[in-house]
């Protein structure tokens, strides 16, 4: 069944990635939540060149701001979540969502 696998994958995901991020040396990982890249797409990868030490980030700005203004009026999909699910979502997900501050 696709949801239980849907259910169970994220949690083997998540719960590999929580034990394996201590061993990405600092200066490696740069953690992004959705909404700061939603709300702010070119500061979001200036974020990330920044937190990777990437250099290079004020020739790259002006490309970068050029492909997020080609996509103005770009709509998210929304998706219609019934009461059961996110119940369910809630049930078996939980403590990975208030762990990563979505609870």
């Amino acid at each position: 069944r696709i949801r239980e696998k849907v259910f169970s994958e994220f949690r083997v995901l998540h719960e590999r990635y929580e034990a394996a991020k201590s061993l990405i040396p600092p200066g490696d990982l740069v953690e992004l939540r959705y909404e700061e890249l939603a709300a702010d797409p070119v500061a979001a990868v200036g974020k990330v060149y920044d937190g990777l030490g990437l250099g290079g980030w004020d020739a790259a700005r002006p490309a970068v701001a050029a492909s997020v203004a080609e996509r103005t009026g770009y709509e998210r999909n929304r998706w219609d979540v019934t009461p059961e699910l996110r119940a369910e979502v809630r049930s078996r997900w939980g403590d990975i969502l208030d762990r990563t501050g979505y609870g």
